[in-house]
């Protein structure tokens, strides 16, 4: 049998990049997120204003980075 994590949080460490629509090439990386005991996991990171939200699969918690 196969398991997921029983822990809400595995806090590791990721990334969100921007990407070029068409050619899927790296265009910066716009937040290097550190691992942390609240939230990990980051799948989307979408920009809202001067700050870049991000969601993640393993809780229902968004983290809120400051765009510079």
């Amino acid at each position: 049998m196969i398991r997921g994590a029983d822990a809400e949080v595995c806090p590791v460490p990721f990334k969100i990049i921007e990407v070029a629509p068409k050619s899927m090439k790296i265009l910066r990386v716009v937040v290097d997120g550190e691992a942390m005991k609240t939230f990990a996991g980051a799948t989307t990171g979408l920009e809202v204003g001067d700050e870049i939200w991000a969601s993640s699969f393993r809780n229902s918690k968004i983290a809120r980075y400051r765009t510079e």
